[in-house]
């Protein structure tokens, strides 16, 4: 498995009407927090299935990659895995983190990342300038 079979996936199953929601919900208009954030239309459980199936498949090559993704969903997946990783690899975790950080760009996905790999990165080095 490797980064573009996870966008086929994401892609192939995507919600049409639970994306349109997400638009309203994640407030993506133009002059909103997530102005031009786009979605799939996944739950975050879909998302948390998909990354127990298919997350240990992946090189942080493939992370960075889907972290690169227009897909709102494929971020989300990506930093999901990055979590799971975090604690066995914080340093390369976090500077691929750091390396993307302006992709991590909605409240949700700020929320289930940031507190695990950069907190706990600048938590075990002491470190919080960066």
């Amino acid at each position: 498995m490797n980064h573009s079979e996870i966008l086929e996936i994401l892609i192939r199953e995507q919600d049409p009407k639970k994306a349109a929601s997400s638009l309203r919900f994640f407030k993506t208009g133009r002059g909103e927090y997530g102005e031009g954030d786009k979605f799939l239309g996944f739950t975050v459980a879909d998302i948390r299935g998909l990354v127990k199936r298919y997350g240990k498949e992946l090189t942080l090559t493939d992370l960075e990659e889907l972290l690169k993704s227009e897909w709102h969903e494929a971020r989300h997946f990506a930093l999901l895995v990055m979590v799971k990783r975090a604690a066995g690899e914080l340093e390369a975790v976090y500077d691929l983190f750091i390396r993307n950080v302006e992709r991590v760009n909605n409240w949700d996905i700020v929320d289930i990342s940031s507190p695990y790999i950069s907190g706990a990165y600048w938590y075990k080095s002491g470190d919080c300038t960066t």
